[in-house]
């Protein structure tokens, strides 16, 4: 987040791949993101859906109220060869 002039305290939610909580919760206490701000609802309920996941997570977060207009989130995705990529996006208002 520091390529994005945002610190982990200002993300209200990191919105993951869906491979792995266990990952995502040990990345989350190294980055200091605040525990519950990494959604991982649907690593159980749908998998790994391939790299739509962080999209699929960050519609069922603003449905369920998880984020809401004004929040700052994170989406990410860890792929083949040690592949990262992430980004911060400021959630606008309008409808889901």
């Amino acid at each position: 987040m520091k390529n994005a002039n945002t610190d982990p305290a200002d993300v209200s939610m990191v919105l993951p791949h869906n491979v792995s909580t266990r990952s995502w919760n040990q990345i989350s206490k190294i980055g200091g993101i605040p525990g519950g701000r990494v959604y991982l609802d649907n690593v159980a309920k749908l998998g790994h859906c391939g790299c739509c996941d962080p999209f699929i997570n960050l519609a069922a977060a603003r449905d369920t109220g998880h984020v809401t207009s004004g929040d700052r989130v994170a989406l990410a995705a860890a792929g083949l060869g040690a592949a990262f990529a992430a980004t911060v996006v400021e959630i606008g208002e309008g409808s889901a």
